[in-house]
């Protein structure tokens, strides 16, 4: 009797000690306890681990379900995306498992392995290329563009048009989304990724309550002159349909930006000390201008405005507002309780700018009148030149002028408001150059030889738009 114990209690440590050894000394091949799927594939080297995993593949689907986001469903071949096993990636996976570098890691996974299976899975791969294209086919049925609440005025009426969610496939999350899966083996279904994020700024709600036009203006422009005409487009789309808060600022310069050819600016003349000269951002000053007038009219507080070095021919004299990016600005604020709305756009040869608010805000009347005008003589300036055969005029010059704008406004509960500006423009001086040293005509002002400084003392030097 004690000599059959001894053999069963032999045999039995024999077992252990066979299942010590292949649980703690590396052999190359499948630790014990792996599976694949649900097939054992422990002890198993690395060509009886292609054959398994090859006829694995053999049972999985052929094709795979798309969802949408609306629950539609469509189904793709996986030969038509390249999806198809990673033979390499997959034995990679398992045979890294129970072959790490440390003891404790080493130990604990083997043992982890024969105590509770450890079940890996086929891994795929993906053509990108193939799935890119077949995700652009889907985007251009999902695609929907999207828009903030803005206003219009249509028949004299205010009309609200409200925000709409734009959406698209975000194509590369969803491949992302997709290889996480094929790296686990599910080849059964893909999620498409859709990309709500550019949600509206502006909605209904912000919009709620203005409906009527505080003042409107408009003035016109040489349809023709393509550079100039893209410059007012690209600064008339940027102020419009902006919001202004109760007692907000609007800088023209911050709202438009600096006018540059990166930012699509055209050349275009711009006045440079009096005269036209090329640069970039032409025609910008009739907009701002065109603005000054429609905030005069709707009763917002002017806080900064500098007049053109000399007057304009699409704007009476008194009613422009000159800018220049970094150093002249035009600026006014919302003073009431309500928020404003700048409505702007251009129709053939014709820029025409409203602002919009609440009725409760709205001028019953509102006048501009310019008066006051006051010439500012010029000066002339005669210089020596020995070259010269015959006098000739170097610089034609003219006069300056000084005018009064004042602005008259009538509200509903009975209140008034006038607010004034003055504009000066400056003159000009004439230059003659003569062939010899003679005695200044009677009709010469100055035979001063040195140039006199006409500069305008808020726009001196600078170039205007």
């Amino acid at each position: 009797m004690k000599r059959s114990i001894g053999v069963i209690a032999g045999a039995v440590l024999g077992l252990v000690s066979l299942s010590a050894g292949a649980f703690l000394y590396p052999t190359g091949n499948v630790i014990q306890g792996m599976y694949l799927g649900e097939t054992d594939v422990s002890r198993a080297d690395k060509d009886e681990l292609v054959a398994i995993i090859e006829a694995e593949a053999a049972k999985a689907p052929t094709h795979m379900t798309i969802k949408w986001q609306d629950g539609k469903e469509t189904k793709v071949a996986l030969a038509d995306i390249g999806v198809k096993p990673n033979v390499n990636k997959t034995i990679e996976s398992i045979m890294a498992y129970g072959y790490e570098p440390t003891v404790e890691e080493y130990v604990a996974t083997r043992w982890q392995a024969l105590v509770n299976p450890v079940s890996k899975s086929i891994v795929y791969d993906v053509n990108v290329p193939a799935l890119e294209a077949l995700l652009q086919t889907y985007n251009k049925e999902i695609a929907k563009s999207g828009h903030d609440a803005y206003l219009t005025v249509e028949a004299g009426k205010v009309v609200l048009h409200k925000e709409i969610t734009g959406k698209r496939l975000d194509i590369a999350k969803t491949i992302a989304k997709l290889q996480e899966q094929l790296v686990k083996g599910d080849v059964t279904s893909m999620s498409l990724v859709i990309d709500e994020q550019a949600k509206p700024k502006v909605t209904a709600e912000d919009l709620k309550g203005i409906n009527a036009v505080l003042g409107t203006y408009s003035t016109t422009f040489n349809a023709g002159d393509t550079s100039r005409t893209h410059n007012i487009q690209l600064a008339t789309d940027k102020i419009n349909n902006v919001i202004i808060q109760p007692h907000q600022n609007f800088s023209f310069n911050v709202i438009v930006g600096e006018r540059t050819a990166e930012a699509g600016y055209d050349d275009a003349p711009v006045f440079m000390d009096g005269k036209l000269v090329p640069g970039i951002g032409g025609g910008i000053c009739q907009v701002s201008s065109t603005l000054f007038n429609s905030a005069l009219l709707s009763g917002m507080t002017i806080e900064e405005r500098v007049p053109h070095y000399a007057p304009v021919g699409y704007i009476p004299a008194g009613r422009d507002a000159t800018v220049a990016y970094g150093y002249i600005d035009f600026v006014f604020s919302n003073p009431y309780e309500h928020p404003i709305y700048v409505l702007a756009h251009t129709v053939g040869d014709t820029l025409t700018i409203s602002i919009l608010g609440f009725a409760a805000d709205e001028p019953t009347q509102a006048s501009v009148s310019v008066g006051g005008e006051t010439a500012i003589p010029h000066e002339t300036q005669v210089i020596i030149d020995s070259t010269l055969k015959k006098e000739e005029v170097r610089n034609a010059g003219h006069d300056g002028l000084s005018v009064n704008t004042t602005v008259s406004l009538t509200y509903k509960d009975g209140r008034t408001k006038t607010d004034s500006f003055s504009s000066t423009y400056d003159p000009e001086t004439t230059v003659i150059a003569r062939p010899s040293k003679e005695v200044a005509k009677p009709e010469d002002k100055t035979s001063d030889t040195k140039a006199k400084d006409v500069s305008n003392t808020t726009n001196s030097n600078k170039k205007s738009e």
